[in-house]
């Protein structure tokens, strides 16, 4: 079977590229963690060899390696209320401080280009059905607004790590959204209410029990995760994603669409089909 084939040549390609990367790549890091290691990066006020920076003089004692929790806890409030010099800034932790320099200016432009090329695949799908489709992104980006605010209200501050799952949340906050449009567009209906009832009839459950019940359950096992990064970062952020695509998808786009969704398009088309059955079937 052809599909069999592509599939079994992608995979094998998979299969080979991660092979010669775990060869190459993954030995080579590992061999230069070691050697960061045996440099003592991970000491406090680390700095590069052979940089006009010295040391702040504080140290931290090692066991295997790592520091004991409590010189972590004696020395973390350093790194927090540490303010970054510009002329020297080689410490192993500057490049965490770098980030925050353009995190904002990331951040609108990775959910800008996100939400546009969400608008332009929906325009497409949705046979240019323009009102449609800027509904449908206008939900998308109502799920990033509103997950913002939970960021806000559960504390997790915007980095590099919340920035990836805001933008991760609004290709997954699709899967919500784009069934219920699509739906909707095929339902048949006369009015819009009718067709805004039917999208949720044939496609609601799916939606909820296929898309939302089964994320949920993937993300319920991070809860217990011993990390904090896991709990915060992942757990919390994935959890709320999940629950405004949901609320939005299930509840705030089939309203919108129920007043201001287009049946035009769709009537066209019913109306074209059934001209052309007229004319070439008997």
């Amino acid at each position: 079977m052809p599909a069999v084939r592509t599939f079994a040549l992608f995979a094998g390609m998979a299969l080979f590229t991660d092979l010669v990367l775990q060869m190459s790549t993954f030995v080579a890091c590992l061999a230069l963690d070691a050697r960061r290691k045996g440099l003592t990066y991970l000491q406090y006020c680390a700095v590069f060899p052979g940089s006009a920076c010295t040391p702040c003089g504080e140290s931290v004692v090692y066991e295997t390696n790592r520091p004991k929790p409590e010189y972590f806890t004696q020395y973390a409030q350093h790194f927090l209320n540490d303010i970054p010099n510009p002329k020297c800034a080689v410490g192993i932790f500057y490049v965490f401080y770098e980030q925050y320099l353009t995190i904002w200016s990331d951040t609108l432009k990775g959910i800008g280009m996100s939400i546009g090329a969400i608008l332009a695949v929906t325009l497409i799908m949705t046979g240019f059905d323009f009102e449609i489709a800027i509904f449908n992104t206008l939900t998308i980006l109502s799920i990033i607004v509103n997950l913002m605010g939970l960021m806000y209200w559960w504390s997790i501050p915007l980095n590099a790590v919340s920035l990836v799952n805001l933008i991760m949340g609004a290709g997954i906050s699709v899967e919500f959204c784009s069934h219920i449009s699509r739906t909707y567009l095929l339902a048949g209906a006369d009015t819009r209410k009718e067709a805004a009832r039917q999208a949720l009839a044939k496609m609601g459950s799916s939606v909820l029990s296929g898309i939302t019940f089964t994320k949920f359950g993937g993300i319920f096992i991070l809860y217990f995760a011993k990390s904090q990064i896991f709990e915060v970062f992942y757990f919390r952020m994935y959890a709320g994603i999940v629950l405004c695509g949901a609320t939005h998808g299930l509840i705030l786009l089939p309203v919108i669409l129920s007043f201001f969704g287009n049946l035009f398009l769709h009537l066209y088309l019913i109306t074209c089909l059934s001209c052309l059955e007229d004319c070439f079937l008997p």
